[in-house]
């Protein structure tokens, strides 16, 4: 699939993917991956490894927001991300260098 855009896998953020789908998506294996709505993430230990440059929309589920830096670094040219936070009450915790130095126009989600 070297030329998919667009990936949906559930709507339903409680939805886990594959380990192994979200690594090669975020390792820029599918290179043309524009939009991706993933689910529910529930490591971000493989994300550190990776970047994916052609991801600029994405949606995903976690239940700690600490995910949020990991996701920015991957993904350097990501326009919105909408996070879906699955705990109540969880704090963001992120650098906010990190997201004042990054191109994202918008996040939705705990902030």
């Amino acid at each position: 699939m070297p030329n998919l855009t667009y990936l949906s896998l559930s709507p339903n953020v409680y939805f886990s993917a594959p380990k192994q789908l979200i690594s090669d998506a975020f390792s820029g294996e599918f290179r043309h991956l524009r939009w991706a709505r993933f689910g529910h993430i529930d490591s971000y230990d493989p994300l550190c490894r990776f970047q994916s440059l052609s991801l600029r929309y994405l949606h995903i589920g976690c239940y700690h927001t600490t995910l949020i830096p990991f996701v920015l670094a991957t993904c350097p040219n990501l326009q919105q991300l909408n996070v879906d936070c699955l705990r109540s009450g969880d704090k963001t915790m992120y650098s906010p260098a990190m997201i004042d130095n990054h191109l994202l126009q918008q996040i939705i989600g705990p902030i």
